[in-house]
């Protein structure tokens, strides 16, 4: 019944595009140089699927019989417009078309294949039509094929993207600035083809004033800018046109609707390759973002598993001692009890470098919220201990400095480099002479500031105006790449900041961060928009007992949560996704889902998506648990999902807590 109503959905909306349309026909009612209709048969295939091909047949069908079009006919004509829209779809999955138009090579392949390719078959197929029964005369069959063939690649070039991109309409970050694009592009187009011109020698030299303001919506709001700003040009233009007015209105409406045909055109395809290349742009820079990152975490390689090889070897020691104590009966139980905690205290350790690093190379970190400074200055120090050692002594000043509203992941990869290029320029051997010192304050004008200064070589005169040049390097290809400082600018400027230098040969380096504070609504709001795995509420008072599902691929990790949880809780342990899935499916019923995000085969993502299906209360009640989401759906899947989202490794009492208060009937947990 879904698959109908859609149909019929698709059958009216195509009717109502097509009569549009046909109030420009130039040709015998229904040839038409403005067919918006194909731009929705196109869309309503990509959207919903080729079942909806009966919709633009009966839509096509019904419209050409309003126009006084011989029934054989509307038939032919019909025929074409759908197999038009189903060959543009066909080759355009062929071709590995994206619905968000963010790559060049999907622009190019809605303009080529669908806009002027696949319309030649209903320009074709109807004009036929129209000269076998009699409407057109042969000698026309040529002008036909173009007006029609024109009018159906301006409707797809114009109509689809704007209908794919609003499926996916996400909110507009910079409101105010959309609205004065609207508005400008609103009295541009009263002023080109509402007001008339002052000069009609400069009638044609108007049009290019809608160019400014499509690179405008190119390079600011991307596709979906360019697709709204091109169907209101598209609209105003040809009803300025019609009405008489602005640079195409002649003395023949024929060559009139054919001009402004060509100009919405040229316009929103250019618009759309514009705003293409410029998101391959942004991604690039990221991609660079990303390179330079692991480059800097490749540096501090050996201290970080230096670092972690400490801890790791007394964890191990404290246990075999712990296993030793134990096998001596109750006589050895106190110190095998010390043991235990001095491998819990290994563990922690690990656990904070994990989660240094995991801060560092987080993907996906681009949601500015207010961040404390010595939150993101704490884990480069801890990372940057080691690789001191031998070279310098690593001093401490940190005084009150505003919030700043940013990334943590990115502000600290800024001060990472900046770090590891400070340790860099102080050769091994005399640490006792030689030291880093990082201060934070706050500069006279209110900003944040933090300083990394060095009492190393210095930058030579020379060399000190190119250091922020993208792969400048007066180093080896093994101690950089050239683009640590350039992407630390970039970075700083993104926030609204500023990154100075001063350099003295011989005497060091001061290398000086200024960042904006938070306005003061945001500042009050430090806490993250999710809850960190460290700030679960522990429940109010004694939590009743439930039953817990845990689905987790690594056999012992869900073994040890199991464990955990069996003194309280009853449990049940799935190594697969599937396996947890069929055990809802057989009604086995339970409080709370515990599931690992990233499995092979049954994702936690799958497990969610039927859980609200199935059991629609047991789904808002799911907990997460991940290592890191390394995939792009995965950091997607975090940032909108109402769930709680726990990283790997899991404190014991944050997990505790974090069941506790899912079985608390009244708890704030998850929004439906």
């Amino acid at each position: 019944m879904r698959g109908i109503l859609a149909m019929l959905a698709v059958g009216l909306v195509y009717l109502g595009a097509a009569r549009a349309g046909g109030e420009f026909s130039l040709l015998y009612n229904s040839v038409s140089s403005v067919w918006p209709a194909s731009g929705v048969a196109v869309a309503a295939l990509l959207l919903w699927g080729m079942p909806c091909w009966p919709g633009i047949f009966l839509g096509a069908l019904l419209a050409n019989l309003s126009f006084g079009v011989p029934l054989p006919a509307c038939v032919g004509m019909a025929t074409g417009n759908t197999l038009e829209a189903v060959l543009a779809v066909l080759l355009l999955r062929r071709l590995g078309f994206s619905a968000t138009l963010e790559r060049v090579q999907d622009v190019v392949a809605l303009t080529g294949v669908a806009a002027v390719g696949a319309t030649l078959v209903a320009a074709l197929m109807g004009t036929t039509s129209l000269g076998l029964v009699g409407v057109m005369p042969w000698a026309r069959f040529a002008e036909t094929v173009f007006v029609w063939w024109g009018g159906d690649a301006v409707g797809i070039v114009v109509m689809t993207p704007v209908l794919l991109l609003l499926r996916q309409w996400r909110s507009v970050q910079r409101r105010a600035e959309a609205v004065a694009l609207g508005g400008c592009t609103l009295l541009v187009c009263a002023k080109v083809f509402l007001g008339g011109t002052l000069d009609p020698s400069l009638a044609y030299a108007e049009a290019f004033l809608f160019f400014p303001l499509t690179v405008w919506a190119a390079l600011r709001f991307g596709t979906r800018g360019v697709a709204c700003t091109a169907v209101l040009l598209a609209a105003l233009s040809i009803w300025g046109t019609v009405e008489g007015n602005g640079p195409f209105a002649t003395s023949e409406p024929a060559r009139n609707l054919l001009l402004v045909q060509l100009f919405t055109a040229i316009n929103a395809v250019t618009g759309l390759l514009l705003a293409a290349a410029s998101a391959a742009t942004q991604e690039l820079r990221a991609r660079l973002v990303a390179a330079e990152r692991v480059a800097a975490l490749g540096t501090l390689a050996a201290a970080v598993g230096h670092e972690i090889n400490n801890p790791l070897n007394y964890l191990e020691l404290s246990l075999v001692a712990a296993a030793r104590r134990l096998g001596q009966g109750m006589a050895g139980q106190a110190e095998a009890l010390a043991y235990v905690h001095g491998a819990q205290e290994g563990a922690e350790r690990i656990r904070r470098i994990v989660e240094d690093l995991r801060m560092f190379s987080r993907e996906g970190a681009e949601d500015h919220r207010p961040v404390e400074l010595r939150a993101v200055v704490m884990p480069a120090l801890r990372m940057m201990r080691h690789l001191l050692h031998g070279r310098a002594r690593l001093v401490e000043d940190h005084g009150p400095s505003p919030r700043v509203l940013g990334s943590e992941a990115r502000l600290g990869q800024v001060l990472l480099n900046l770090l590891v290029n400070a340790a860099q320029a102080i050769p091994e051997g005399a640490p006792e002479r030689n030291e880093v010192r990082i201060r934070t304050s706050t500069a006279p004008d209110g900003r944040a500031r933090v300083e990394i200064s060095d009492t190393g070589r210095g930058i030579p005169p020379d060399v000190l105006p190119r250091i922020f040049e993208p792969f400048f390097t007066t180093r080896t290809s093994e101690e950089g790449t050239g683009l640590g400082l350039s992407i630390c600018q970039q970075i700083v400027r993104a926030h609204g900041g500023e990154l100075h230098v001063h350099s003295e040969p011989g005497n060091g380096s001061v290398f000086t961060v200024l960042l904006p504070a938070a306005p003061p609504g945001e500042a009050l709001q430090a806490a993250p928009a999710r809850p960190r795995p460290e700030q679960a509420r522990p429940s109010s008072g004694a939590a009743r007992r439930g039953r817990i599902l845990i689905i987790d691929d690594e056999p012992r990790l869900a073994q040890s949560m199991r464990l955990l949880l069996e003194p309280t809780h009853d449990v049940v342990t799935a190594t697969h996704g599937s396996e947890a899935l069929e055990l809802v499916s057989a009604g086995q019923r339970f409080d709370v889902v515990v599931c690992d995000l990233q499995m092979p085969g049954t994702t936690g993502m799958d497990i969610y998506a039927r859980l609200r299906e199935q059991e629609p209360e047991l789904a808002r009640r799911l907990v997460f648990i991940s290592g890191g989401a390394c995939t792009p759906a995965a950091r997607q899947f975090i940032r909108t999902v109402p769930n709680r989202v726990l990283e790997k490794p899991i404190r014991p009492e944050v997990l505790l807590a974090t069941i506790d208060a899912a079985l608390e009937p009244a708890a704030p947990w998850a929004s439906p």
